[in-house]
């Protein structure tokens, strides 16, 4: 912490964790990855794996209050605890997000769900956005994301959007390196030159 103090192993408000950078998110869009299920319950199971994320609603509130206003939920942790987690995950930002608040996309309870892209309007501006991950792939009967590796069902659903801007998520890349891997780039190539898609958003790493 820049001033000493160490908030490690305590109880923080949610406020606390936004005050440095509340003021920089100003824009008329306002893109965060949300990478956690978002749920008030205690009883889902979680997935075999070392890091499990949960976070409460209210914390979603504050990002809101805050100013972000498009997310994706396209990641490695949207899956934590299981088809449940997403399901509540995409219930939660449906409820919190309602007066056009919030849009959201990136996974679902199969791949046409996690495909479908979010459209909104920005001062007249008609936007859609998707979002593809690394992570547990959706197929038709299981709930997950669009692979960044299998991208084409959230691609072919951005370029048939109606929309004058198309932006892509993609969260993917290799941890703790600073640059975009092989498949990043081809992807994010291939999306501008074949499927209409104008912003490109990488982070995972």
């Amino acid at each position: 912490h820049p001033d000493g103090m160490d908030l490690w192993g305590k109880r923080v408000p949610f406020e606390k964790m936004t005050e440095r950078i509340a003021t920089f998110i100003d824009g008329d869009i306002n893109f965060c990855n949300l990478e956690t299920v978002i749920t008030d319950r205690n009883d889902l199971p979680t997935t075999e794996k070392e890091y499990n994320f949960r976070t409460h609603p209210n914390a979603v509130k504050l990002l809101l209050k805050v100013g972000f206003n498009l997310m994706s939920i396209a990641n490695n942790h949207v899956a934590d605890y299981g088809a449940g987690g997403i399901e509540e995950t995409r219930k939660w930002l449906k409820k919190l997000g309602r007066k056009g608040r919030l849009h959201f996309a990136g996974a679902g309870e199969n791949i046409d769900t996690a495909a479908t892209p979010a459209i909104f309007e920005v001062k007249g501006v008609r936007i859609a956005f998707a979002a593809v991950s690394i992570g547990v792939q959706a197929t038709s009967k299981r709930a997950g994301v669009v692979s960044t590796h299998k991208p084409d069902a959230a691609l072919e659903a951005l370029k048939k959007a109606k929309a004058d801007i198309r932006i892509l998520s993609m969260h993917g890349g290799k941890e703790r390196q600073l640059v975009p891997v092989g498949y990043q780039k081809s992807l994010a190539r291939r999306a501008v030159k074949d499927f209409g898609v104008d912003i490109v958003i990488g982070h995972h790493p």
